[in-house]
């Protein structure tokens, strides 16, 4: 939640007349990250309906989202995480957070920070291939840019997996990939050692 007072803010500003408050409730929410058996049909278990890909669920104060092939997302209330993972974990191996990021990455999911959240527009964080935005509706600040790049350009920098030179060393955010003919081939969004 790197950029999440930023985020509400800027909410904020499409609030208007409405009567809707927007709070930070991060103390009291957890997120868990479940693997599913298989991609297209998720185990359910007595804790929670698993949502499929592109899909989200509430049930019982729970949020489900599915935006990963093979994994899915739940927004829980703190004080009873413990208890749904330990129901989850009768019908689903348990995973090192390590292996959530390591599917993340495989599957091209954006992770942004301060170095990175102006760099990019949504086509080249694969962003409409996650489900999450609709070129038919909305209104929204450069919507007419992100439109014509679908229907009539082509993406020049999309999403790629990269691969570090030495073990050692960590890619940077925001850090500048030079192609061997010296021109700049792309950006890092995603990495370090903590990603």
């Amino acid at each position: 939640m790197i950029l999440q007072q930023g985020v509400m803010q800027r909410l904020q500003m499409f609030v208007l007349r409405a009567q809707l408050t927007i709070t930070d409730k991060r103390e009291q929410l957890a997120c868990l990250g479940l693997f599913t058996c298989r991609p297209c049909r998720p185990c359910s278990t007595a804790a929670c309906p698993l949502p499929i890909k592109n899909q989200c669920i509430t049930q019982e104060g729970m949020l489900g989202m599915a935006y990963l092939t093979g994994g899915s997302l739940l927004v829980v209330e703190a004080d009873k995480a413990e208890a749904i993972c330990a129901d989850l974990a009768a019908t689903l191996p348990v995973y090192a957070a390590a292996q959530w990021s390591l599917l993340e990455i495989q599957q091209r999911c954006p992770w942004l920070d301060e170095a990175t959240a102006e760099a990019f527009i949504p086509q080249e964080m694969s962003l409409d291939a996650f489900g999450i935005m609709s070129y038919e509706k909305g209104c929204y600040p450069g919507q007419e840019i992100i439109a014509r790049i679908h229907y009539r350009g082509q993406v020049k920098t999309p999403p790629a997996p990269g691969k570090q030179a030495r073990p050692s060393s960590t890619f940077q955010r925001a850090a500048k990939i030079i192609a061997r003919n010296g021109k700049k081939a792309g950006t890092v969004y995603h990495g370090g050692k903590d990603r």
